[in-house]
């Protein structure tokens, strides 16, 4: 009997301590999700580049004028591609989507990538020339008939 009593107590307890871990290693968990910063992006019109603050100010449709301070990690491209470019290769008039975080009030970003309409997949740097019509083909003529044989 005592037996019996001393093991549904080992039972509980372990099952306790099973319990216990599962909810702190759950709780680790979401304090890791806390703490990574939610990426954003925004697309516009760059209208603004300072390469020694390292800045870029995009007019936003939707939100008007944004300026990020760009990130030393921060990556140039666009769709999966990395482009070996930095800031002050950005112009003013450049259509760019920007990934970004914010810390601190702060809008910090991560990666800029050019909008290219012209670039896209599928599409041609160059436009195709028009097609030109076909000319329709000469009429055949009528071969001249043959002389009658002289004797």
């Amino acid at each position: 009997m005592i037996k019996a009593v001393i093991r549904s107590a080992f039972v509980i307890a372990l099952a306790g301590a099973i319990v216990g871990l599962a909810q702190t290693a759950r709780a680790e968990d979401q304090a890791k999700k806390a703490e990574k910063p939610q990426q954003h992006q925004a697309t516009g019109k760059i209208t603004a580049v300072d390469a020694k603050a390292g800045t870029i100010t995009i007019d936003h449709k939707k939100d008007g004028a944004k300026t990020f301070t760009v990130a030393s990690d921060v990556k140039f491209g666009s769709e999966g591609d990395t482009v070996k470019m930095t800031i002050a290769d950005l112009k003013v008039g450049d259509k760019v989507t920007i990934h970004y975080t914010e810390d601190g009030g702060k809008m910090m970003a991560h990666k800029v990538g050019h909008v290219d309409l012209s670039k896209k997949k599928g599409a041609s740097a160059a436009p195709a020339a028009p097609a030109v019509p076909a000319t329709p083909a000469a009429p055949a003529v009528p071969a001249a008939p043959a002389a009658p044989a002289t004797k």
